[in-house]
């Protein structure tokens, strides 16, 4: 496991009561992953959650 970017944070938000949460943990990782070229996977995450959004905090690494 190769640390690709420290510290990286992604957010990601839901219009809907039908699709909830779910869909925006997916968007969050997504989200923090881009910010990160060559990373695969985020480690040591922590998330907060807003009214309509969660956000992701964590580490950015690349696993073969």
């Amino acid at each position: 496991m190769k640390i690709v970017r420290a510290k990286v944070e992604g957010e990601g938000c839901f219009f809907s009561a039908f699709f909830g949460y779910d869909g925006a943990y997916r968007r969050t990782v997504k989200d923090a992953l881009a910010k990160a070229p060559g990373a695969n996977a985020l480690v040591d995450a922590s998330y907060t959650f807003g009214a309509f959004c969660v956000v992701a905090h964590g580490t950015a690494v690349h696993v073969e």
